[in-house]
């Protein structure tokens, strides 16, 4: 893996990361409810390089079912505020994303950024061909790095 990650610029992940108390405004007590996680949470989109340092961290999101991540990334996407997330990329920049990110495909391909996320079984299909299996397995790896990343920011003190 060591190899390969000399060639990937970028990670992306989405991350909720805190975790909220009661608020007066039950609107915004219900927007940030997260049926998911059964708790009132607010999340956040990073970047975070191969070695583990966070480049950006992007906006905070409601954890409501209206912000899931692929949501959340074409938002950034589209943004024309000139803040996007497209000034931090450039050609041949390389993203490994996880599953939630599967409707984002299309916005990242009409951008020309590169990405690659864990593989899909096909829906007559039993499991993984085993060529598919292996690059899933590689693009999870990489995805340590972002994951400890995210440890670090739900157990700062």
């Amino acid at each position: 893996m060591k190899k390969r990650c000399k060639y990937i610029s970028h990670f992306i992940c989405c991350v909720e990361f805190i975790s909220l108390l009661y608020f007066l405004d039950f609107q915004i007590q219900r927007k940030t409810w997260s049926s998911h996680k059964h708790r009132n949470l607010v999340k956040a989109m990073m970047l975070v390089l191969p070695d583990g340092y966070i480049l950006n961290a992007k906006a905070c999101f409601f954890a409501n079912g209206e912000n899931n991540d692929a949501k959340i990334l074409n938002s950034l996407l589209e943004n024309s505020d000139g803040n996007n997330l497209k000034s931090f990329f450039k050609e041949g920049d390389i993203l490994l994303l996880d599953r939630g990110f599967r409707d984002s495909k299309e916005h990242l391909d009409s951008a020309g950024i590169k990405h690659f996320m864990p593989g899909f079984i096909d829906k007559n299909a039993k499991q993984l061909s085993c060529n598919v299996a292996n690059e899933s397995r590689m693009v999870t790896m990489g995805r340590f790095v972002v994951e400890t990343a995210n440890g670090r920011i739900k157990n700062f003190k």
